[in-house]
Formats: C-alpha cells, sequence, structure tokens
C-alpha cells in the first residue's frame, strides 16, 4: 500500500493525546494512503529536513509527503554529550550561557533569513521527490513575513492552552489541505487565508 509520509513538528502530531481523529488521519483515509509520521514535537527545522533526506530512498512514486515546516528560530544543540532542542517560546529555559546569548544576540534577529534558508532547502527536496514521480506539499502554521496571519480566528476550537489545532481544527485543516493537495498545489504558503480562497 503506498503511504502518505508526514514531515513536521507538534502541529503534525496529536499533540495532547486527546484528538480522536487528526488530520494526519483523515487525509490519509481520503487518499487511501497508510499512513508514516515522522513528526516530533519540539523539534526544528533541521530535523524536519535531516527526516526528509534520510527516508527519502523509501519512496514509491505512489507516495505523498506533508512537510509542515516550524519556526526558524528552532534548533538543536548538543552540550554534556546531550540532545537539547532549543525552543525558547516554549517553558523550557535556556541553562547555558553561549547558547542563551547566541539565540537573542544572533539568532533571533534573523528570523526571515532563517525562514528563507529552511524554505528552500525544503522546496529543493520537494524538486528532487517530483523527478521521482512523488507528490508532496509544503506548509508552515507559524507568521513569516509577507503571510497574512489570522491565527487563531480562522480555524475554530483550537486547545486553549498552548494554541495547537483542537478536534474541530484538525478537522478543518484536513479539509483545507485536501483541497490544495487536489489543486496540486506544492507550497501552502498561507494556510491563514480566508477559506472561500480555496473553493
Amino acid at each position: 500500500m503506498s503511504k502518505l509520509w508526514i514531515f513536521g513538528d507538534s502541529f503534525s502530531t496529536n499533540h495532547n493525546k486527546l484528538i480522536k481523529k487528526t488530520w494526519m488521519e483523515r487525509v490519509a483515509d481520503s487518499l487511501n494512503l497508510e499512513l508514516d509520521n515522522t513528526a516530533r514535537g519540539g523539534c526544528g527545522n533541521d530535523e524536519i529536513y535531516e527526516k526528509l533526506a534520510i527516508n527519502m530512498h523509501k519512496f514509491n512514486q505512489e507516495d505523498y509527503a506533508i512537510i509542515g515546516m516550524t519556526n526558524p528560530l528552532r534548533y538543536k544543540v548538543y552540550l554534556q554529550d546531550k540532545e537539547i532542542d532549543v525552543t525558547p517560546h516554549v517553558d523550557n529555559v535556556i541553562k547555558d550561557k553561549l547558547v542563551e546569548d547566541y539565540y537573542f544576540k544572533i539568532r533571533a534577529k534573523s528570523f526571515d533569513q532563517l525562514d528563507i534558508r529552511y524554505t528552500n532547502r525544503i522546496i529543493g527536496m520537494q524538486k528532487e521527490l517530483h523527478k521521482r514521480g512523488v507528490k508532496s506539499i509544503l506548509w508552515k502554521w507559524y507568521e513569516y513575513s509577507g503571510q497574512d496571519y489570522q491565527w487563531p480566528y480562522t480555524y475554530t476550537k483550537w486547545s486553549e492552552e498552548d494554541g495547537h489545532f483542537g478536534e474541530e481544527g484538525h478537522r478543518q485543516f484536513s479539509e483545507r489541505l485536501l483541497l490544495n493537495i487536489d489543486k496540486k498545489i506544492s507550497y501552502w504558503q498561507n494556510i491563514y487565508e480566508p477559506y472561500d480562497k480555496l473553493i
């Protein structure tokens, strides 16, 4: 059976284990594909790109890949032989002074440049997938330059505590995603666009 490959962060998972049917499951069912989800909450775009790269040899022509990018400021470091996700906008505090200085004094000031860099990398991978006969779509949940940002009003019933999709949000997102897949769109640039523009 052909597969639906998912790459992303917590927005591509059942992040609180309370969603009865996630957008990933809904899309897989609609496309009649077996779901293979590599997403992990809290990861950065380097990890998403790496997972896409190391799984490319497993893709078959009838497979489909959905790639959800995350906040470009996130990244992973190795401190004292431990992997640490640097996501300061979450509750985990940066305890290493050097890492903290790099994040706030350098990385945090390069949001748009990092977004462009990671986007170009993923689009390059999509071109290779296309050459192999594998279709894909790229999307982002975060606000970036040029985007008409409407979160959280576009998708109803978001989880109140953390801003992720709620049950209804998963359903709505899956419907919008399927509309874009049907239109053969490879880069869905604004998931918050008014719904009537997608019909």
